[in-house]
């Protein structure tokens, strides 16, 4: 019989009416600590690397975890997206002082993307923007659309940046990243959402990039919002498929019975409180009268035929996983070509923040960064 090796146990968490105060200071240090990492890359030029043994997190890692565990038991939906809203903000300040350093260096461009969505695009250098100063595809050999995780209601992709910046980084093709900046629950509902990323998917296709050089990538509930707006395309328009979809931990099932509610409940961060996912379902929905069952909500339920080539990371010791395991045998039952990556012993959402949770996650970048490579086409070699 196997038995899996669990981490070192968490610490344990104060009784709730004696922890609120104390509760916000750590969410303060996390998040420092978090989007300091981010600005770092933007002053350095690159991310950093953590030296490690495979699966085995540092002290610091091991602390981002268990604080996470302690936020996700003890502040509720409305106080997590006010800290984190906070922090994005000073997040954007600091990043919009900073003076552009090196020619070569990865960047960032905010852009309207029509119809009141906006996005930011992360690319290599200046030599991929136009005359008056914007990306213009037509200098880059493929686009990858990156939509954040959050649960819908809070988040943002500045948490991403150096993962972002090393799939740059890393790529032998002219890559950029337009990540969407898609409205927040409960101030939009389904399929707004949905709606916004396909408006940034015709905004790419109407400015002359083909789809077969388009990559969807998004985790957790953004790589459920990947797999909705791609069955919105292939179901309810005319727009041609996308190349390829990454999926990072997507949360594919949102039922209140999901096996989520109880897989790996004891060391994944969101186990602290399975009920924050409900949570955030209901505030995704509420008002539309669409069962959490909808095939463009919990998607494993979906006909995935006809869907692009797929990779999927996520963790070994995550709630969702026996939901994405499912999801990745449902994907090749309808012939769809995918190949799954599971990170050993980490939580949920970890395949893009190495910063957070140690140098396990850099098997996700030596996966993506090839299957990019493959999947996507008209490569041509970076000067």
């Amino acid at each position: 019989m196997t038995v899996r090796a669990g981490p070192p146990p968490l610490p344990p968490t104060p009784p709730p009416s004696s922890w609120r105060m104390p509760a916000y200071v750590r969410l303060a240090l996390i998040g420092i600590s978090l989007y300091a990492s981010a600005g770092k890359v933007l002053l350095l030029g690159r991310p950093s690397h953590v030296n490690g043994t495979r699966g085995i997190m540092h002290a610091d890692h091991q602390a981002h975890l268990a604080f996470l565990r302690a936020c996700v038991t003890h502040l509720n939906v409305d106080e997590t997206r006010a800290a984190v809203q906070f922090f994005g903000r000073v997040a954007r300040k600091v990043r919009e002082s900073i003076p552009t350093r090196l020619l070569d260096a990865p960047r960032t461009q905010r852009v309207d993307l029509g119809n009141g969505v906006a996005g930011e695009w992360f690319y290599p250098g200046l030599d991929v923007l136009g005359r008056d100063g914007v990306v213009d595809v037509s200098n880059l050999d493929a686009a990858v659309l990156f939509v954040h995780g959050g649960g819908y209601t809070l988040g943002d992709h500045y948490l991403y940046t150096p993962g972002l910046f090393k799939i740059i980084d890393g790529s032998s093709i002219r890559l950029a990243i337009l990540c969407v900046e898609y409205t927040l629950s409960p101030d939009a509902t389904f399929p707004t959402q949905i709606e916004e990323v396909v408006a940034a998917y015709r905004y790419l296709l109407d400015r002359g990039m083909p789809a077969s050089s388009i990559a969807f990538m998004g985790d957790s509930a953004g790589g459920n919002l990947v797999v909705s707006s791609n069955l919105w395309i292939r179901d309810l328009t005319l727009l041609p498929m996308p190349a390829a979809m990454v999926l990072i931990s997507p949360w594919v099932d949102l039922r209140h019975n999901a096996s989520a509610f109880t897989c790996n409940v004891d060391v994944d961060f969101i186990g602290g409180r399975p009920a924050v996912l409900s949570e955030m379902t209901d505030l995704y929905l509420s008002g539309t009268g669409v069962s959490p069952s909808s095939p463009f909500v919990s998607v494993v339920l979906a006909d995935l035929s006809r869907m692009p080539e797929s990779l999927i990371v996520y963790g070994e010791h995550e709630v969702f996983h026996d939901d994405i395991a499912e999801f990745g045998r449902r994907l090749n039952a309808c012939g769809v070509p995918s190949e799954a990556v599971v990170l050993h012993r980490m939580p949920h959402a970890a395949g893009l923040l190495e910063e957070a949770f140690g140098p396990e996650c850099r098997h996700s970048f030596a996966r993506i960064v090839p299957f990019l490579h493959r999947t996507l086409q008209r490569p041509r070699p970076r000067p």
